[in-house]
């Protein structure tokens, strides 16, 4: 620490980024949380991508 400053560097303090507190994280937990309780194999599947988004729908509108 002392070394920038010697240099006339300043140094900024930014917060610790947490998840915990982010609420959109939040939300995306609870959604993910949510899906691979109702389609617990939908990472497995091997349809098409159309298959795959149709079922996501159909399981958060479930959800």
């Amino acid at each position: 620490m002392r070394w920038p400053r010697e240099h006339g560097i300043t140094l900024l303090e930014i917060p610790f980024y947490s998840p915990a507190l982010n609420p959109i994280q939040n939300i995306w937990s609870l959604i993910k949380d949510k899906l691979s309780k109702y389609c617990p194999d939908l990472h497995l599947m091997k349809v098409p991508e159309h298959v795959v988004k149709n079922t996501i729908e159909e399981a958060i509108t479930h959800c």
